[in-house]
Protein backbone atom coordinates (compact mmCIF):
# COMPACT_ATOMS: atom_id res chain seq x y z
CA UNK A 1 0.00 0.00 0.00
CA UNK A 2 2.82 2.42 0.86
CA UNK A 3 4.44 1.98 -2.54
CA UNK A 4 1.12 2.44 -4.32
CA UNK A 5 0.41 5.67 -2.42
CA UNK A 6 3.86 6.99 -3.31
CA UNK A 7 3.20 5.94 -6.89
CA UNK A 8 -0.05 7.91 -6.89
CA UNK A 9 1.73 11.02 -5.58
CA UNK A 10 4.30 10.70 -8.36
CA UNK A 11 1.52 10.46 -10.91
CA UNK A 12 -0.13 13.60 -9.56
CA UNK A 13 3.19 15.43 -9.74
CA UNK A 14 3.60 14.24 -13.30
CA UNK A 15 0.15 15.54 -14.24
CA UNK A 16 1.09 18.98 -12.93
CA UNK A 17 4.28 19.06 -14.97
CA UNK A 18 4.93 18.60 -18.66
CA UNK A 19 4.50 15.23 -20.29
CA UNK A 20 8.26 15.03 -20.54
CA UNK A 21 8.62 15.04 -16.77
CA UNK A 22 5.63 12.80 -16.10
CA UNK A 23 6.49 9.82 -13.93
CA UNK A 24 6.18 6.35 -15.37
CA UNK A 25 4.37 3.97 -13.00
CA UNK A 26 4.38 0.88 -15.18
CA UNK A 27 6.52 -0.84 -12.57
CA UNK A 28 3.39 -2.25 -10.90
CA UNK A 29 2.35 -4.85 -13.43
CA UNK A 30 -0.21 -7.25 -12.02
CA UNK A 31 -1.95 -8.94 -9.11
CA UNK A 32 -3.38 -12.41 -8.69
CA UNK A 33 -5.69 -12.52 -11.69
CA UNK A 34 -8.07 -14.88 -9.84
CA UNK A 35 -9.13 -11.87 -7.74
CA UNK A 36 -9.97 -9.55 -10.64
CA UNK A 37 -13.15 -7.69 -9.71
CA UNK A 38 -13.48 -9.11 -6.17
CA UNK A 39 -13.98 -6.47 -3.49
CA UNK A 40 -12.85 -8.95 -0.83
CA UNK A 41 -9.32 -8.96 -2.25
CA UNK A 42 -8.94 -5.18 -1.91
CA UNK A 43 -8.22 -4.37 1.72
CA UNK A 44 -6.81 -0.87 1.28
CA UNK A 45 -9.23 2.06 0.96
CA UNK A 46 -6.71 3.73 -1.32
CA UNK A 47 -6.68 0.75 -3.70
CA UNK A 48 -10.49 0.55 -3.60
CA UNK A 49 -10.65 4.20 -4.67
CA UNK A 50 -8.18 3.60 -7.47
CA UNK A 51 -10.13 0.54 -8.55
CA UNK A 52 -13.30 2.61 -9.00
CA UNK A 53 -11.42 5.47 -10.68
CA UNK A 54 -9.57 3.32 -13.19
CA UNK A 55 -12.29 0.86 -14.14
CA UNK A 56 -15.17 3.32 -14.44
CA UNK A 57 -15.88 6.69 -15.97
CA UNK A 58 -16.96 9.39 -13.46
CA UNK A 59 -20.60 9.08 -14.54
CA UNK A 60 -20.49 5.29 -14.29
CA UNK A 61 -19.00 5.54 -10.82
CA UNK A 62 -21.58 8.07 -9.60
CA UNK A 63 -24.50 6.06 -10.96
CA UNK A 64 -23.22 2.82 -9.46
CA UNK A 65 -22.66 4.36 -6.02
CA UNK A 66 -26.12 5.93 -6.01
CA UNK A 67 -27.56 2.65 -7.17
CA UNK A 68 -25.76 0.72 -4.43
CA UNK A 69 -26.78 3.05 -1.61
CA UNK A 70 -30.42 3.83 -2.45
CA UNK A 71 -32.00 2.59 -5.66
CA UNK A 72 -31.00 -1.01 -4.99
CA UNK A 73 -32.80 -1.01 -1.64
CA UNK A 74 -35.81 0.64 -3.22
CA UNK A 75 -35.82 -2.04 -5.91
CA UNK A 76 -35.85 -4.72 -3.24
CA UNK A 77 -38.97 -3.25 -1.70
CA UNK A 78 -40.92 -2.33 -4.82
CA UNK A 79 -39.46 -4.69 -7.47
CA UNK A 80 -38.36 -1.82 -9.71
CA UNK A 81 -36.34 -2.77 -12.77
CA UNK A 82 -33.63 -0.23 -12.12
CA UNK A 83 -31.67 -1.29 -15.18
CA UNK A 84 -34.34 0.38 -17.33
CA UNK A 85 -33.98 3.55 -15.27
CA UNK A 86 -30.23 3.61 -15.80
CA UNK A 87 -30.61 2.93 -19.53
CA UNK A 88 -33.13 5.73 -20.00
CA UNK A 89 -31.19 8.27 -17.93
CA UNK A 90 -27.95 7.71 -19.83
CA UNK A 91 -29.05 6.89 -23.35
CA UNK A 92 -27.11 9.87 -24.71
CA UNK A 93 -23.81 8.93 -23.14
CA UNK A 94 -22.41 6.89 -26.04
CA UNK A 95 -23.09 3.63 -24.19
CA UNK A 96 -20.26 4.34 -21.74
CA UNK A 97 -22.38 4.06 -18.60
CA UNK A 98 -22.91 0.85 -16.69
CA UNK A 99 -25.94 -1.05 -18.00
CA UNK A 100 -26.47 -2.31 -14.45
CA UNK A 101 -28.80 -5.26 -14.11
CA UNK A 102 -30.08 -6.01 -10.59
CA UNK A 103 -28.87 -9.29 -9.17
CA UNK A 104 -32.52 -10.35 -8.86
CA UNK A 105 -32.69 -10.35 -12.66
CA UNK A 106 -29.68 -12.63 -12.94
CA UNK A 107 -29.69 -14.83 -9.86
CA UNK A 108 -32.95 -16.78 -9.47
CA UNK A 109 -32.22 -17.36 -5.79
CA UNK A 110 -31.99 -13.60 -5.19
CA UNK A 111 -35.33 -13.19 -6.96
CA UNK A 112 -36.86 -15.85 -4.70
CA UNK A 113 -35.39 -14.10 -1.65
CA UNK A 114 -37.14 -10.85 -2.57
CA UNK A 115 -40.39 -12.71 -3.22
CA UNK A 116 -40.27 -14.27 0.24
CA UNK A 117 -39.50 -10.85 1.69
CA UNK A 118 -42.43 -9.22 -0.12
CA UNK A 119 -45.00 -11.78 1.09
CA UNK A 120 -43.72 -11.72 4.67
CA UNK A 121 -42.25 -15.22 4.74
CA UNK A 122 -38.66 -14.10 5.25
CA UNK A 123 -37.71 -14.22 8.92
CA UNK A 124 -35.83 -11.07 9.96
CA UNK A 125 -33.08 -12.02 12.39
CA UNK A 126 -32.44 -9.65 15.27
CA UNK A 127 -28.71 -9.58 14.53
CA UNK A 128 -29.21 -9.25 10.79
CA UNK A 129 -27.21 -6.22 9.65
CA UNK A 130 -28.62 -4.67 6.51
CA UNK A 131 -26.42 -3.20 3.83
CA UNK A 132 -24.36 -0.23 4.94
CA UNK A 133 -25.51 2.95 3.22
CA UNK A 134 -21.96 4.30 3.35
CA UNK A 135 -20.38 1.19 1.91
CA UNK A 136 -18.87 2.10 -1.45
CA UNK A 137 -17.13 -1.22 -2.16
CA UNK A 138 -18.46 -3.24 -5.03
CA UNK A 139 -17.50 -6.46 -6.78
CA UNK A 140 -17.30 -6.40 -10.55
CA UNK A 141 -18.50 -9.72 -12.02
CA UNK A 142 -15.63 -11.54 -13.72
CA UNK A 143 -14.90 -15.01 -15.03
CA UNK A 144 -11.59 -14.95 -13.19
CA UNK A 145 -13.18 -14.41 -9.79
CA UNK A 146 -16.10 -16.79 -10.40
CA UNK A 147 -13.81 -19.72 -11.23
CA UNK A 148 -10.69 -18.55 -9.42
CA UNK A 149 -10.45 -16.67 -6.15
CA UNK A 150 -13.62 -17.75 -4.40
CA UNK A 151 -13.34 -21.40 -5.50
CA UNK A 152 -9.73 -21.60 -4.30
CA UNK A 153 -10.48 -19.83 -1.03
CA UNK A 154 -13.30 -22.21 -0.13
CA UNK A 155 -11.37 -25.27 -1.29
CA UNK A 156 -8.23 -24.34 0.67
CA UNK A 157 -9.35 -22.31 3.68
CA UNK A 158 -13.13 -22.42 4.20
CA UNK A 159 -14.15 -26.03 3.60
CA UNK A 160 -17.28 -25.63 5.72
CA UNK A 161 -18.76 -23.22 3.16
CA UNK A 162 -20.99 -25.04 0.68
CA UNK A 163 -20.83 -23.98 -2.94
CA UNK A 164 -22.65 -25.56 -5.87
CA UNK A 165 -20.36 -25.69 -8.91
CA UNK A 166 -21.43 -29.29 -9.61
CA UNK A 167 -24.84 -28.48 -11.20
CA UNK A 168 -23.18 -25.87 -13.43
CA UNK A 169 -20.52 -28.36 -14.50
CA UNK A 170 -23.04 -31.15 -15.17
CA UNK A 171 -25.81 -29.22 -16.94
CA UNK A 172 -23.94 -26.32 -18.58
CA UNK A 173 -20.49 -27.79 -19.30
CA UNK A 174 -21.54 -31.47 -19.53
CA UNK A 175 -18.16 -33.15 -20.18
CA UNK A 176 -14.50 -32.96 -19.22
CA UNK A 177 -13.47 -32.42 -22.85
CA UNK A 178 -15.86 -29.50 -23.18
CA UNK A 179 -14.55 -28.03 -19.92
CA UNK A 180 -10.98 -28.19 -21.26
CA UNK A 181 -12.00 -26.55 -24.55
CA UNK A 182 -14.05 -23.90 -22.72
CA UNK A 183 -11.17 -23.07 -20.37
CA UNK A 184 -8.71 -22.92 -23.26
CA UNK A 185 -10.92 -20.59 -25.27
CA UNK A 186 -11.81 -18.35 -22.32
CA UNK A 187 -8.40 -17.87 -20.71
CA UNK A 188 -5.62 -19.05 -23.06
CA UNK A 189 -6.01 -16.78 -26.07
CA UNK A 190 -9.55 -17.24 -27.36
CA UNK A 191 -12.59 -14.98 -27.24
CA UNK A 192 -15.39 -14.72 -24.70
CA UNK A 193 -18.30 -15.13 -27.16
CA UNK A 194 -16.78 -18.32 -28.58
CA UNK A 195 -16.22 -19.68 -25.07
CA UNK A 196 -19.80 -18.90 -24.02
CA UNK A 197 -21.13 -20.62 -27.13
CA UNK A 198 -19.59 -23.86 -25.84
CA UNK A 199 -21.83 -23.87 -22.76
CA UNK A 200 -25.26 -25.51 -22.83
CA UNK A 201 -27.48 -22.68 -21.69
CA UNK A 202 -30.99 -21.77 -22.76
CA UNK A 203 -31.78 -21.38 -26.45
CA UNK A 204 -31.83 -17.57 -26.30
CA UNK A 205 -28.31 -17.26 -24.98
CA UNK A 206 -26.95 -19.67 -27.55
CA UNK A 207 -29.01 -18.11 -30.35
CA UNK A 208 -30.44 -21.43 -31.42
CA UNK A 209 -33.71 -20.52 -33.07
CA UNK A 210 -34.60 -24.13 -33.73
CA UNK A 211 -34.74 -24.76 -29.98
CA UNK A 212 -36.61 -21.58 -29.08
CA UNK A 213 -39.91 -23.42 -28.72
CA UNK A 214 -38.57 -25.57 -25.90
CA UNK A 215 -38.58 -23.63 -22.64
CA UNK A 216 -38.22 -26.49 -20.16
CA UNK A 217 -34.52 -26.97 -20.89
CA UNK A 218 -33.37 -23.73 -19.30
CA UNK A 219 -30.00 -24.38 -17.72
CA UNK A 220 -29.64 -20.78 -16.54
CA UNK A 221 -31.06 -21.95 -13.21
CA UNK A 222 -27.73 -23.69 -12.58
CA UNK A 223 -25.61 -20.56 -13.03
CA UNK A 224 -25.62 -19.65 -9.33
CA UNK A 225 -23.37 -21.43 -6.84
CA UNK A 226 -24.44 -19.96 -3.50
CA UNK A 227 -27.98 -19.17 -2.41
CA UNK A 228 -28.72 -16.06 -0.30
CA UNK A 229 -31.55 -18.04 1.32
CA UNK A 230 -30.95 -20.15 4.43
CA UNK A 231 -33.50 -22.80 5.40
CA UNK A 232 -33.93 -23.51 9.10
CA UNK A 233 -36.30 -26.11 10.51
CA UNK A 234 -38.87 -24.73 12.94
CA UNK A 235 -40.00 -27.50 15.33
CA UNK A 236 -42.94 -25.42 16.57
CA UNK A 237 -44.52 -24.97 13.13
CA UNK A 238 -43.18 -28.28 11.76
CA UNK A 239 -41.93 -26.48 8.66
CA UNK A 240 -38.96 -24.56 7.32
CA UNK A 241 -38.31 -20.91 8.10
CA UNK A 242 -36.50 -18.84 5.48
CA UNK A 243 -33.71 -16.44 6.47
CA UNK A 244 -31.40 -14.10 4.58
CA UNK A 245 -28.06 -15.91 4.72
CA UNK A 246 -25.32 -13.99 6.51
CA UNK A 247 -21.93 -15.35 5.43
CA UNK A 248 -19.98 -12.76 7.39
CA UNK A 249 -16.29 -12.97 6.52
CA UNK A 250 -17.01 -15.84 4.13
CA UNK A 251 -19.17 -13.67 1.89
CA UNK A 252 -19.24 -14.99 -1.68
CA UNK A 253 -18.71 -11.99 -3.96
CA UNK A 254 -19.59 -13.72 -7.25
CA UNK A 255 -22.46 -16.14 -6.47
CA UNK A 256 -23.54 -16.50 -10.10
CA UNK A 257 -21.86 -17.10 -13.45
CA UNK A 258 -21.33 -13.65 -15.07
CA UNK A 259 -23.27 -14.33 -18.24
CA UNK A 260 -24.95 -10.95 -18.66
CA UNK A 261 -22.13 -8.52 -17.90
CA UNK A 262 -18.54 -8.95 -16.82
CA UNK A 263 -15.04 -7.51 -16.82
CA UNK A 264 -13.10 -8.00 -20.02
CA UNK A 265 -9.88 -6.68 -21.48
CA UNK A 266 -10.17 -3.16 -22.84
CA UNK A 267 -9.20 -2.27 -26.38
CA UNK A 268 -6.01 -0.21 -26.19
CA UNK A 269 -7.04 1.80 -29.24
CA UNK A 270 -10.35 2.92 -27.78
CA UNK A 271 -9.48 3.37 -24.08
CA UNK A 272 -6.93 5.51 -22.29
CA UNK A 273 -3.89 4.02 -20.62
CA UNK A 274 -5.33 4.26 -17.11
CA UNK A 275 -8.40 2.18 -17.94
CA UNK A 276 -7.42 -1.49 -18.18
CA UNK A 277 -10.90 -3.04 -18.01
CA UNK A 278 -14.44 -2.13 -18.88
CA UNK A 279 -17.93 -3.48 -18.16
CA UNK A 280 -20.15 -4.44 -21.07
CA UNK A 281 -23.53 -6.04 -21.63
CA UNK A 282 -24.19 -9.19 -23.59
CA UNK A 283 -26.06 -7.13 -26.19
CA UNK A 284 -22.89 -5.09 -26.78
CA UNK A 285 -20.66 -8.10 -27.25
CA UNK A 286 -18.34 -8.16 -30.21
CA UNK A 287 -16.58 -11.16 -31.56
CA UNK A 288 -13.13 -10.12 -30.32
CA UNK A 289 -13.89 -9.67 -26.62
CA UNK A 290 -11.30 -11.42 -24.45
CA UNK A 291 -10.45 -11.98 -20.83
CA UNK A 292 -7.33 -10.28 -19.52
CA UNK A 293 -5.14 -13.39 -19.82
CA UNK A 294 -6.31 -14.11 -23.38
CA UNK A 295 -5.67 -10.51 -24.44
CA UNK A 296 -2.22 -10.63 -22.85
CA UNK A 297 -1.42 -13.80 -24.80
CA UNK A 298 -2.67 -12.22 -28.03
CA UNK A 299 -0.65 -9.08 -27.38
CA UNK A 300 2.59 -10.95 -26.67
CA UNK A 301 2.25 -13.30 -29.65
CA UNK A 302 1.43 -10.53 -32.14
CA UNK A 303 3.73 -7.76 -30.89
CA UNK A 304 5.64 -6.99 -34.07
CA UNK A 305 5.24 -3.21 -34.21
CA UNK A 306 8.93 -2.35 -34.01
CA UNK A 307 10.80 -3.33 -37.15
CA UNK A 308 14.13 -3.04 -35.34
CA UNK A 309 13.14 -5.73 -32.84
CA UNK A 310 11.34 -8.18 -35.09
CA UNK A 311 13.75 -10.99 -34.17
CA UNK A 312 13.29 -10.41 -30.44
CA UNK A 313 9.52 -10.14 -30.77
CA UNK A 314 9.42 -13.34 -32.79
CA UNK A 315 11.40 -15.15 -30.09
CA UNK A 316 9.06 -13.78 -27.40
CA UNK A 317 6.06 -14.97 -29.41
CA UNK A 318 7.58 -18.45 -29.67
CA UNK A 319 8.21 -18.56 -25.90
CA UNK A 320 4.59 -17.53 -25.27
CA UNK A 321 3.39 -20.40 -27.45
CA UNK A 322 5.72 -22.72 -25.53
CA UNK A 323 4.23 -21.46 -22.26
CA UNK A 324 0.73 -22.31 -23.44
CA UNK A 325 1.68 -25.85 -24.39
CA UNK A 326 3.68 -26.25 -21.18
CA UNK A 327 0.76 -25.14 -19.01
CA UNK A 328 -1.67 -27.45 -20.84
CA UNK A 329 0.72 -30.34 -20.22
CA UNK A 330 0.79 -29.47 -16.51
CA UNK A 331 -3.01 -29.36 -16.39
CA UNK A 332 -3.27 -32.73 -18.13
CA UNK A 333 -0.76 -34.21 -15.68
CA UNK A 334 -2.70 -32.93 -12.64
CA UNK A 335 -6.01 -33.99 -14.15
CA UNK A 336 -4.89 -37.60 -14.58
CA UNK A 337 -3.85 -37.96 -10.93
CA UNK A 338 -4.63 -34.93 -8.74
CA UNK A 339 -3.03 -36.40 -5.62
CA UNK A 340 0.20 -37.98 -6.82
CA UNK A 341 1.01 -35.25 -9.36
CA UNK A 342 0.60 -32.42 -6.83
CA UNK A 343 3.51 -30.30 -5.60
CA UNK A 344 5.17 -32.32 -2.81
CA UNK A 345 6.90 -29.22 -1.39
CA UNK A 346 3.96 -26.84 -1.02
CA UNK A 347 0.86 -28.61 -2.33
CA UNK A 348 -1.67 -30.96 -0.79
CA UNK A 349 -4.73 -28.70 -0.68
CA UNK A 350 -6.73 -30.82 -3.14
CA UNK A 351 -6.14 -33.98 -1.11
CA UNK A 352 -6.93 -32.24 2.17
CA UNK A 353 -10.23 -30.93 0.76
CA UNK A 354 -11.10 -34.37 -0.61
CA UNK A 355 -10.27 -35.98 2.75
CA UNK A 356 -12.52 -33.45 4.51
CA UNK A 357 -15.44 -34.15 2.17
CA UNK A 358 -15.16 -37.91 1.73
CA UNK A 359 -13.41 -39.18 4.87
CA UNK A 360 -14.49 -36.73 7.54
CA UNK A 361 -14.00 -39.25 10.36
CA UNK A 362 -10.32 -39.60 9.46
CA UNK A 363 -9.90 -35.87 8.83
CA UNK A 364 -11.19 -35.02 12.32
CA UNK A 365 -8.91 -37.61 13.96
CA UNK A 366 -5.51 -36.62 12.51
CA UNK A 367 -3.26 -33.57 12.45
CA UNK A 368 -4.24 -31.59 9.34
CA UNK A 369 -2.20 -28.47 10.03
CA UNK A 370 0.15 -29.15 7.08
CA UNK A 371 -1.48 -30.21 3.80
CA UNK A 372 1.88 -31.21 2.32
CA UNK A 373 2.38 -33.79 5.07
CA UNK A 374 -1.02 -35.30 4.26
CA UNK A 375 0.03 -35.54 0.62
CA UNK A 376 3.28 -37.37 1.29
CA UNK A 377 2.54 -39.50 4.38
CA UNK A 378 1.24 -43.04 4.06
CA UNK A 379 -0.06 -43.26 7.61
CA UNK A 380 -1.12 -40.62 10.14
CA UNK A 381 -1.38 -41.13 13.88
CA UNK A 382 -4.85 -40.96 15.42
CA UNK A 383 -5.48 -38.11 17.85
CA UNK A 384 -7.89 -40.17 19.97
CA UNK A 385 -6.66 -43.77 19.84
CA UNK A 386 -3.41 -45.69 19.76
CA UNK A 387 -3.64 -46.45 16.06
CA UNK A 388 -2.81 -45.00 12.65
CA UNK A 389 -4.98 -44.14 9.67
CA UNK A 390 -3.80 -45.41 6.30
CA UNK A 391 -4.30 -42.25 4.24
CA UNK A 392 -1.80 -43.38 1.62
CA UNK A 393 -4.34 -45.72 0.07
CA UNK A 394 -6.89 -42.90 -0.33
CA UNK A 395 -6.75 -41.52 -3.86
CA UNK A 396 -8.56 -38.72 -5.70
CA UNK A 397 -10.31 -39.82 -8.90
CA UNK A 398 -8.96 -38.46 -12.16
CA UNK A 399 -10.80 -35.43 -13.51
CA UNK A 400 -12.30 -37.55 -16.27
CA UNK A 401 -13.67 -40.12 -13.80
CA UNK A 402 -14.77 -37.35 -11.45
CA UNK A 403 -16.76 -35.62 -14.20
CA UNK A 404 -18.47 -38.88 -15.11
CA UNK A 405 -19.39 -39.33 -11.45
CA UNK A 406 -20.84 -35.81 -11.33
CA UNK A 407 -22.92 -36.47 -14.43
CA UNK A 408 -24.10 -39.79 -13.07
CA UNK A 409 -25.25 -38.10 -9.88
CA UNK A 410 -27.58 -35.84 -11.87
CA UNK A 411 -28.30 -38.29 -14.68
CA UNK A 412 -31.56 -39.68 -13.26
CA UNK A 413 -33.23 -36.25 -13.55
CA UNK A 414 -34.51 -36.39 -9.99
CA UNK A 415 -31.75 -34.37 -8.39
CA UNK A 416 -31.83 -31.23 -10.52
CA UNK A 417 -33.09 -29.19 -7.57
CA UNK A 418 -31.02 -30.96 -4.92
CA UNK A 419 -27.70 -29.65 -3.65
CA UNK A 420 -24.73 -31.89 -4.46
CA UNK A 421 -23.12 -34.10 -1.84
CA UNK A 422 -19.85 -32.91 -0.36
CA UNK A 423 -17.98 -35.48 -2.44
CA UNK A 424 -19.60 -34.40 -5.72
CA UNK A 425 -19.00 -30.75 -4.99
CA UNK A 426 -15.36 -31.08 -3.96
CA UNK A 427 -14.64 -33.05 -7.15
CA UNK A 428 -16.10 -30.16 -9.16
CA UNK A 429 -13.99 -27.62 -7.31
CA UNK A 430 -10.82 -29.68 -7.78
CA UNK A 431 -11.45 -29.90 -11.55
CA UNK A 432 -11.81 -26.12 -11.70
CA UNK A 433 -8.90 -25.30 -9.40
CA UNK A 434 -6.43 -27.50 -11.26
CA UNK A 435 -6.88 -25.24 -14.28
CA UNK A 436 -7.15 -21.92 -12.44
CA UNK A 437 -4.06 -22.51 -10.27
CA UNK A 438 -1.99 -23.22 -13.38
CA UNK A 439 -3.38 -20.11 -15.02
CA UNK A 440 -1.41 -18.04 -12.48
CA UNK A 441 1.85 -19.48 -13.80
CA UNK A 442 0.76 -18.89 -17.40
CA UNK A 443 -0.06 -15.19 -16.96
CA UNK A 444 3.10 -14.63 -14.92
CA UNK A 445 5.19 -15.95 -17.80
CA UNK A 446 3.24 -13.80 -20.26
CA UNK A 447 3.68 -10.71 -18.10
CA UNK A 448 7.43 -11.29 -17.92
CA UNK A 449 7.53 -11.61 -21.71
CA UNK A 450 5.49 -8.42 -22.10
CA UNK A 451 7.89 -6.50 -19.85
CA UNK A 452 10.86 -7.79 -21.84
CA UNK A 453 9.17 -6.81 -25.10
CA UNK A 454 8.40 -3.31 -23.82
CA UNK A 455 11.96 -2.96 -22.58
CA UNK A 456 13.45 -4.05 -25.92
CA UNK A 457 11.21 -1.69 -27.88
CA UNK A 458 11.93 1.32 -25.65
CA UNK A 459 15.66 0.90 -25.11
CA UNK A 460 18.09 1.36 -28.01
CA UNK A 461 21.08 -0.19 -26.27
CA UNK A 462 20.91 -3.49 -24.48
CA UNK A 463 20.60 -3.04 -20.74
CA UNK A 464 20.14 -5.49 -17.92
CA UNK A 465 16.54 -5.92 -16.85
CA UNK A 466 15.59 -7.17 -13.39
CA UNK A 467 12.04 -8.47 -12.86
CA UNK A 468 10.76 -9.26 -9.38
CA UNK A 469 7.99 -11.84 -9.02
CA UNK A 470 6.35 -11.78 -5.59
CA UNK A 471 4.29 -14.95 -5.31
CA UNK A 472 3.99 -18.15 -3.33
CA UNK A 473 6.69 -20.81 -3.47
CA UNK A 474 4.71 -23.16 -5.74
CA UNK A 475 4.18 -20.50 -8.41
CA UNK A 476 7.69 -19.04 -8.31
CA UNK A 477 9.12 -22.55 -8.56
CA UNK A 478 6.86 -23.35 -11.52
CA UNK A 479 7.84 -20.17 -13.39
CA UNK A 480 11.51 -20.84 -12.70
CA UNK A 481 11.07 -24.38 -13.98
CA UNK A 482 9.63 -23.14 -17.26
CA UNK A 483 12.37 -20.60 -17.93
CA UNK A 484 15.33 -22.73 -16.87
CA UNK A 485 14.43 -26.38 -17.52
CA UNK A 486 15.12 -27.49 -21.05
CA UNK A 487 12.81 -29.86 -22.92
CA UNK A 488 15.87 -30.89 -24.93
CA UNK A 489 18.95 -32.78 -23.83
CA UNK A 490 21.01 -29.64 -23.21
CA UNK A 491 21.63 -28.98 -19.54
CA UNK A 492 22.83 -25.39 -19.76
CA UNK A 493 20.43 -23.76 -22.18
CA UNK A 494 16.86 -24.33 -23.23
CA UNK A 495 14.45 -23.15 -25.87
CA UNK A 496 13.48 -20.13 -23.75
CA UNK A 497 17.09 -18.83 -23.91
CA UNK A 498 17.28 -18.40 -20.13
CA UNK A 499 19.80 -19.93 -17.70
CA UNK A 500 19.46 -20.53 -13.99
CA UNK A 501 22.43 -18.63 -12.63
CA UNK A 502 22.02 -18.83 -8.86
CA UNK A 503 19.66 -19.50 -5.99
CA UNK A 504 19.44 -17.23 -2.95
CA UNK A 505 17.57 -18.05 0.25
CA UNK A 506 15.78 -21.27 1.15
CA UNK A 507 12.76 -23.25 0.07
CA UNK A 508 11.81 -24.01 3.64
CA UNK A 509 12.47 -21.71 6.59
CA UNK A 510 12.04 -22.57 10.25
CA UNK A 511 9.22 -20.84 12.08
CA UNK A 512 11.27 -18.07 13.73
CA UNK A 513 14.11 -17.90 11.20
CA UNK A 514 14.84 -14.52 9.61
CA UNK A 515 13.81 -14.30 5.94
CA UNK A 516 16.15 -11.46 4.91
CA UNK A 517 17.93 -12.05 1.59
CA UNK A 518 21.36 -10.90 0.49
CA UNK A 519 21.18 -10.45 -3.26
CA UNK A 520 24.30 -11.08 -5.38
CA UNK A 521 26.19 -8.04 -6.62
CA UNK A 522 25.41 -8.75 -10.28
CA UNK A 523 21.72 -8.10 -9.63
CA UNK A 524 22.36 -4.47 -8.69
Amino acid sequence: RRFMEQNDEQEKEGNNNSNKNKKNNNWIHCVDMRDIGCEGSVQSEFVQKEWMNRLLTPQERDELLVLKSSDKKKAKEEFINIDEKIHSSSSNNNNNTIPFIPESNMNPERKELERLRSIGKLVIDEEDDDEDDNDTTVSFPSFESFFGGQCSDVLYYSKHIRLCYAPFMSYCVQSISNWENFFNELFLGGTIPTALSMLHLNSTNQQQEEDSITTTNNNNQYLYIRSPIRQEWNSETNSYDYHHRDDGENYITNPFFPLFFYLCAADDKENNEEKSNTIITKQQQQQQQQTWSSRLFTKVTTNNNDDNNNDNNEKISQIAQMAKEWILQKIRMNSLDPKNSDDTQSGGEWFEAYLYAEHRDIYDDIDVSDATVLLTKKKMKSLTEDTKHNIGKIQIPSCSDAFQEINQYYNDGLKNNIAPTQRIEVLSEIIIDICMSRLIDFVTILKILEIISMHNNNVKKKKKLMIVCYMGAAHTRAVSEFFTTSPSSSKKKNNTMFRKKSFTGKNDYKEHEMRALKLPDYLW
